[in-house]
């Protein structure tokens, strides 16, 4: 007895039918029955109803339990999270990690990890990696962690660690990692436990990195001259370009469900008119979407269900705020979900 391919997590708002039925010892369903009841460890994150549907609402484990009669009985795990993992920078060195929801326009701090930046999740969202001084004015280390931030630990210490930021590879026993001091980084990756380490394939000075949506690549922002690229770096083949010579800077990018780029970019070459652009085949195009009283864009995240994104902006008075915008990526219909003059939003992750 069984529940079929439940999720590993739900974000805040979504929803999922649950099935349950009997199973052979070669795998295949031998039964179907309505005849369940349904219920959950934590309903107050996950509830069910009599159908099996499960609906999220607060961040958090909750267990789902199918029951057949007295004899038989199947339990499922699923994880609550909100839909991406930011930064919250509120100055003088002052950070943390926390989750931002789209549904409730708020962002919530993990509280095991303060003074923590740049938190990315696996893709099934069971482990996240992360980077924290490892001692007051000592550089930033790399940790993995529990999806709540519990039971972190270190995995590395660059010795050019004064700044790092992490991804996870599509399959999580590795990690890429961007690191350096004074402006020189360059993009590495390690096994989790520490028995490889190695150079991707990257050459020149490195200003971000973004996972590839399903392969075991990485979208690498590169300057050379006042010019700005963006390349592909893994750890078996040649570096590749996708994006040629930009005239102005290049702050973010990430890559759409039908393989293109959406930028975060200088429009203006080099004075400072930054708009999302989308590259696809060679071809450069502005995205026709319209950001009302907002500072300069800095950074974009495509959310997990492919069809939308989240791009932060400053504020467009306060020096340490920020703006967070929902788009719709088909519509380009904006919508504001967090204005806040208390701190800055950065790096955001699906």
């Amino acid at each position: 007895f069984s529940i079929v391919a439940p999720p590993a997590y739900l974000a805040i708002g979504e929803s999922r039918q649950l099935r349950a039925v009997w199973v052979g010892p070669d795998g295949d369903t031998l039964r179907s029955s309505s005849a369940i009841s349904w219920r959950s460890s934590s309903p107050r994150s996950l509830a069910v109803g009599d159908s099996g549907r499960i609906s999220a609402a607060e961040t958090g484990l909750a267990t789902i339990r199918a029951e057949a009669g007295d004899r038989y009985h199947a339990d499922a795990p699923v994880r609550v999270t909100a839909d991406f993992l930011v930064t919250l920078d509120y100055g003088r060195d002052s950070l943390a990690v926390a989750e931002l929801s789209v549904q409730k326009h708020a962002v919530e701090p993990i509280a095991s990890l303060s003074g923590a930046r740049f938190a990315s999740w696996t893709a099934n969202r069971d482990r996240m990696v992360f980077s924290r001084r490892t001692g007051q004015g000592k550089p930033f280390a790399l940790y993995t962690a529990a999806p709540d931030g519990s039971d972190a630990r270190q995995i590395s210490r660059p010795r050019d660690g004064d700044d790092i930021q992490a991804k996870w590879f599509v399959q999580p026993d590795h990690i890429a990692y961007l690191s350096g001091r004074s402006g020189d980084f360059r993009v590495s990756a390690q096994q989790i436990d520490d028995t490889l380490a190695l150079t991707l394939m990257v050459r020149g000075r490195v200003r971000g990195i973004a996972r590839r949506r399903d392969r075991d690549e990485f979208l690498v922002i590169r300057e050379a001259d006042s010019r700005f690229a963006v390349w592909v770096a893994t750890m078996a083949a040649q570096e590749k370009k996708l994006v040629g010579d930009h005239r102005g800077a290049i702050d973010a990018v990430t890559e759409l469900p039908d393989g293109s780029l959406l930028m975060v970019a200088d429009t203006s070459a080099g004075k400072d008119r930054f708009a999302l652009v989308r590259w696809a085949d060679g071809v450069e195009t502005t995205f026709d979407a319209a950001f009302q009283n907002v500072g300069r864009l800095r950074s974009i995240a495509v959310a997990a269900d492919g069809r939308h994104a989240v791009v932060i902006a400053d504020h467009p008075t306060a020096k340490q705020g920020s703006v967070v915008l929902w788009i719709d990526l088909a519509t380009h219909a904006v919508e504001e979900i967090l204005r806040t003059d208390l701190f800055k939003v950065l790096a955001p992750d699906a």
